[in-house]
């Protein structure tokens, strides 16, 4: 069984460095998080961590899904689905717009949006020549 996890941007600074580096291998510095806030699911019996999401709050209804990854312990697995869609479940409880941005070319990622309920609704072209697709969902929060 999962669960969700709702940590305070300090509680996710306390952890985010090591967090990145474990899932991605990626160095991340704390001081670079601007976030309101971070989603981490792991498995409620043996307390292993599944994966997580940081979130940035436009308003009391919309929410921008920013980073976010699994642990190579559920890479390949059910386990990627159902940890992403426990975390996007959440926020389509507590929020009425939920937005995200995925590079085209990250199939993987864009498959589990479209599980969760995303739609594109625009495209973004960075400073690198990397197209990323805009999606949207909405909650239920009214």
């Amino acid at each position: 069984m999962l669960e969700v996890m709702r940590l305070s941007s300090e509680q996710w600074s306390e952890i985010s460095e090591n967090t990145l580096r474990f899932s991605f291998d990626f160095d991340f510095p704390r001081d670079k998080n601007r976030i309101a806030f971070a989603l981490l699911v792991r498995n409620k019996e043996t307390l292993e961590p599944m994966g997580y999401s940081t979130m940035v709050e436009f308003d009391s209804e919309s929410v921008y899904m920013q980073h976010g990854g699994n642990f190579p312990t559920i890479r390949g697995t059910s386990l990627t689905l159902k940890t992403y869609l426990s975390m996007v479940d959440y926020l389509k409880e507590n929020y009425k717009f939920i937005s995200t941005r995925v590079c085209n070319k990250n199939i993987p990622m864009l498959k589990l949006a479209f599980a969760g309920g995303f739609l594109v609704t625009g495209t973004q072209l960075d400073t690198y020549g990397d197209l990323y697709l805009v999606l949207e969902t909405r909650g239920v929060v009214q």
